[in-house]
């Protein structure tokens, strides 16, 4: 999904093994930045290509934003919200997002949706690392407290974000967040698998509402040897003071 496409040819025997199975990506830094790190001028239409790539499955209800910002419903009960705070229209969220957020998670909420966010940079002044909407300036942290006092005012389950590559479970502000950075990029350099360096996806296990059990999530482990070590690495785990 990386906007070097070249490398597509590379995945054709993986992708076929995904086949059928329904698929709901968030737009990372990768998709609009060359190596991660630098914006490129063509990003925009990056994003469009991404919607007209990847979100084709069954159900997406893509928001009309510029955004690459999307819900679904899963399973008659779980509704996943997909959010973009890496897009080439501005740092942070933005306005319009947040007014389509709050919307959103105010219908989930009242039709008693088990409710799942998920978004590419974790939320600013998180307690385990700073590589986070943090580095995006003053108006960034400012969309992150707002989304943040949305997730809780609407009962959001569980955060899920990513940037960082390792693995990581915090509360933040009483909500449930799980960082999951470690599907196959290099890790975090220098951090043991004790402390999250590790590769790994997530298993949810999502009782509907009104149950009696909780939601847990299964880390699930394996063993990986990325073939790209190309990137400016800045994922380097900063703890906050």
């Amino acid at each position: 999904m990386k906007i070097d496409s070249h490398l597509d040819r590379f995945f054709l025997a993986q992708l076929a093994d995904l086949h059928g199975i329904p698929f709901y990506p968030l737009l990372g830094n990768h998709e609009v930045e060359f190596l991660g790190v630098v914006k490129l001028p063509g990003s925009r239409h990056a994003v469009q290509e991404f919607k007209d790539d990847f979100l084709t499955a069954p159900g997406v209800k893509l928001a009309v934003l510029p955004e690459v910002v999307y819900a679904v419903d899963l399973g008659g009960f779980v509704h996943f919200i997909a959010l973009d705070n890496v897009s080439p229209s501005g740092e942070g969220f933005g306005a319009g997002q947040l007014a389509w957020l709050a919307g959103d998670l105010r219908a989930a909420n009242a039709a008693k949706k088990v409710i799942l966010v998920g978004m590419h940079k974790p939320l600013a002044k998180n307690p385990i690392t700073m590589h986070a909407m943090d580095e995006d300036g003053a108006d960034a942290i400012k969309d992150s407290d707002a989304a943040l006092a949305l997730f809780k005012q609407y009962g959001v389950a569980m955060v899920f974000v990513s940037h960082s590559h390792m693995y990581a479970s915090y509360l933040q502000d009483s909500v449930e967040v799980r960082l999951t950075g470690g599907l196959g990029a290099p890790l975090v350099k220098g951090l043991a698998e004790a402390d999250g360096g590790f590769h790994h996806f997530l298993l949810l296990d999502i009782p509907p509402p009104g149950s009696r059990s909780h939601l847990k999530v299964e880390v699930v482990k394996f063993r990986g040897t990325p073939t790209r070590d190309q990137e400016d690495e800045r994922s380097e785990l900063r703890p906050r003071p």
